[in-house]
């Protein structure tokens, strides 16, 4: 199917009965070109037989690709597996202003069983046509983007926000589906993945390469899951690592990163980690059980030194008037954010959690200066038993 400069064109339907099936193509599936605007594609099957359980991919790049400068489509309730290129692909300047809403990338229709698409789930491939919205906040907008090929995402475009999907998982969120690569690649600046609201969280998992992999500036990746289900309870590590930042000013506040795996020669494996150029800012995220290290990367700032820690106490040194955040954990990393407190002129600072105690066996600390730049985390400080808040885990 090619529309070419056409607007206001429905291709498929919510309903079945209105959907097509539009598979085995010398070149793509379905095609929106040439400044194609305000069309609609729905509910059909692009890739695979009828009963959407069986292969039967399209030839070209994309199983639906916008080009050529096609902007304002939808592409809603979809299923789109089994193409010989990527699921779906956005190419060319200026096809922006799409969007991407619950479709099943790379599984069959029940969203339980892998039919890949050869290369990537999703491919933004034009740094000219950014500003795409890929999910939504709503559970009928989430797109499952597992058992692919490549990536979950590549995203190499700016602009684009991506909210509320699952990468790598099953469609209950609960089971390992994993693309064979990054979950999402982050390849421009900037983007946002997830954000401030738990209805915006993506849920990255169990996927084969990193669970996000961000080379671009100014990236943003806010409030997910990334290693584990939607509850932040069952473990689905990402095999080389949680998030791995490769440019300046990147943000990664408020996540779930956990579980990741190191491979047998010992590379990857830790939940964050950066190159010591980078000035990265991590903040209050859950970071726990990590094959490796929780933060791995930051030389500047130092990590703080706990020197003292009492039931819901501690005190140490740090950074002269950096931001120290600090955490309880059963290891060496943080899992539960305790709160944050300012090193004074000296880098000397104090932290009271007030009512209550810690919550685990161990404390830790980061501290980020005045520029933004995280440390690792500290050295661990040991509450005493008797007080902690719940047993160790």
């Amino acid at each position: 199917v090619w529309v070419q400069r056409g607007t206001n064109n429905r291709i498929g339907g919510p309903d079945p009965r209105d959907r097509n099936v539009v598979s085995a193509n010398g070149l793509h599936g379905i095609i929106l070109a040439g400044q194609a605007t305000d069309n609609l594609i729905a509910g059909n099957y692009v890739g695979t037989d009828v009963t959407g359980s069986v292969a039967l991919g399209n030839e070209g790049l994309g199983g639906i690709m916008i080009a050529l400068g096609a902007f304002s489509n939808v592409l809603q309730g979809n299923l789109i597996s089994g193409n010989r290129g990527s699921g779906v692909g956005i190419d060319d300047a200026g096809s922006s202003y799409n969007a991407i809403l619950g479709n099943r990338i790379g599984t069959d229709a029940t969203g339980a069983r892998a039919i890949p698409n050869r290369a990537h789930g999703i491919w933004l491939n034009e740094p000219l046509s950014g500003f795409n919205r890929i999910g939504g906040t709503r559970p009928e907008e989430r797109n499952i983007v597992s058992g692919n090929l490549g990536a979950g995402m590549a995203i190499n475009s700016s602009g684009n926000v991506m909210l509320g999907n699952f990468v790598g998982t099953d469609i209950t969120g609960r089971n390992p589906l994993g693309n064979a690569d990054n979950g999402v690649g982050l390849v421009r600046s900037p983007n946002m993945l997830g954000g401030a609201t738990p209805q915006e969280a993506n849920v990255i998992a169990a996927n084969g390469g990193f669970g996000v992999g961000a080379s671009g500036h100014y990236n943003m990746v806010l409030g997910n899951y990334i290693g584990t289900d939607p509850s932040g309870q069952v473990p689905l590590g990402n095999a080389a690592g949680g998030v791995t930042l490769g440019g300046r000013h990147s943000i990664v506040q408020a996540n779930v990163i956990a579980h990741t795996t190191m491979s047998a020669d010992g590379r990857g494996g830790s939940g964050v980690s950066f190159s010591p150029e980078f000035d990265c800012t991590i903040r209050r995220n859950s970071i726990h059980h990590n094959a490796r290290v929780g933060i791995e990367g930051a030389r500047e700032p130092p990590a703080p030194v706990i020197k003292t820690v009492g039931s819901n106490t501690l005190a140490g040194t740090a950074c002269p008037g950096c931001e120290v955040e600090i955490f309880s954990d059963s290891e060496d990393e943080g899992r539960g954010f305790e709160g944050s407190t300012v090193a004074d002129k000296s880098g000397a600072f104090a932290f009271s959690k007030g009512s209550g105690h810690f919550t685990d066996l161990n404390v830790t600390a980061t501290a980020t200066d005045r520029d933004g730049r995280t440390s690792a985390f500290s050295a661990p400080g040991r509450v005493p038993v008797s007080v902690v808040a719940r047993p160790p885990r």
